[in-house]
């Protein structure tokens, strides 16, 4: 849940889901809405998408696509991205604005480094 707020969250700031958030807000609180970090309303109005991201964070059979090395796991896992959360998303590994971007590549590390309970000392 945390991964997948932070991307959304992410997402957001960047205007890549300008659309819903301007419809979700003006729905909360009114025409002419304004908000400031950490908003709830900005929280409410995050929320579908961070929870559709976080099903898909969640899955262990797609969690792991971008990870196989096969480029194939890799485009189902951004149709994967653009059916449950942001519709048109184009993955480009070399922005590194893109909170999909760093995920993958923090996950990426995070898989590599040797286990410190496991590892010789």
């Amino acid at each position: 849940m945390r991964a997948a707020t932070t991307m959304v969250s992410g997402w957001w700031e960047c205007d890549a889901l300008v659309d819903s958030r301007h419809i979700r807000m003006s729905a909360l609180c009114g025409p002419g809405w304004r908000a400031y970090d950490n908003d709830p309303m900005v929280v409410a109005s995050a929320y579908p998408e961070t929870v559709a991201l976080a099903g898909l964070l969640a899955a262990p059979g797609l969690r792991d696509l971008p990870f196989t090395g096969h480029p194939a796991d890799m485009r189902r896992f951004i149709d994967e991205v653009r059916v449950r959360v942001l519709p048109g998303y184009q993955y480009d590994y070399d922005d590194h604005k893109d909170p999909l971007v760093r995920w993958i590549e923090q996950e990426r590390r995070r898989r590599t480094l040797p286990d410190p309970m496991t590892a010789s000392l």
